[in-house]
């Protein structure tokens, strides 16, 4: 529930500095061009603002997906995870035998009509 919580505290922010960036966008460009109405401005203002900040976090992502290949960045072994992952109780499914599989292909076979 905090993690709900959380999210939309964070979503909402993230909205409310979209919307204030972009009204005041949209009111400098009213007050440059005073043909173009507000209320259009506003919308331009946030419609380009939502732009701007898909697009920074397009090339930001980028970068680090590039310094990551090239190995610039070097991630940080978690031995502890790796020794959970080993404690765990894992059951092995059971492989069917040669035998079983050998007879349900010679069975798909038949069935098809293949010899």
């Amino acid at each position: 529930m905090l993690s709900i919580l959380f999210f939309l505290l964070v979503w909402g922010i993230v909205v409310a500095v979209l919307l204030a960036s972009g009204t005041g966008v949209g009111w400098l460009l009213h007050w440059l061009i005073p043909d173009v109405s507000l209320g259009n401005a506003i919308l331009t203002g946030v419609v380009t603002s939502c732009f701007a900040v898909f697009f920074i976090q397009k090339v930001l992502f980028f970068s680090i997906a590039e310094k990551q290949r090239s190995g610039e960045l070097d991630e940080e072994d978690d031995e502890g995870e790796e020794e959970e992952r080993n404690e765990t109780d894992i059951k092995a499914i059971p492989k069917s035998s040669d035998r079983t599989a050998k007879h349900s292909r010679t069975r798909h076979l038949v069935a098809r009509g293949t010899p």
